[in-house]
């Protein structure tokens, strides 16, 4: 009876791969974080064009990014935490449709989206 490995395990023994040998050669610990990873959009309310878009999370998995975009919807300034991140955004106004661009950091780690 054969052993499954999924790639999400070898993503892992390969991160963990990679900071073990960054931390030996002198490397800092941002020099291994992932690649951004582009999230799935976040609606805040069915049927509506209430979501959060574009999200892009750095070193943080999709699930954590989610989970902290989705907090911003109980917030009414342009500012909050959440699970460790401080969030900030600002609004912008191009031809199109208005929104906020959100960043979420804590250390290497952020989370970046916009809000509509």
């Amino acid at each position: 009876m054969g052993r499954t490995v999924t790639a999400t395990t070898r993503y892992s023994t390969t991160a963990i791969g990679a900071g073990v040998i960054a931390a030996a050669i002198g490397l800092p610990a941002a020099a291994c974080t992932p690649a951004p990873g582009r999230c799935q959009s976040v609606a805040f309310a069915p049927q509506t064009d209430w979501v959060a878009a574009d999200i892009v999370a750095t070193g943080v998995s999709c699930t954590t990014a989610r989970s902290v975009v989705y907090a911003s919807k109980y917030v009414s300034r342009n500012y909050y935490s959440s699970q460790g991140f401080f969030c900030l955004g600002h609004v912008v106004y191009p031809q199109g449709m208005v929104y906020t661009a959100w960043t979420c950091a804590t250390g290497a780690k952020k989370i970046t989206w916009k809000g509509y």
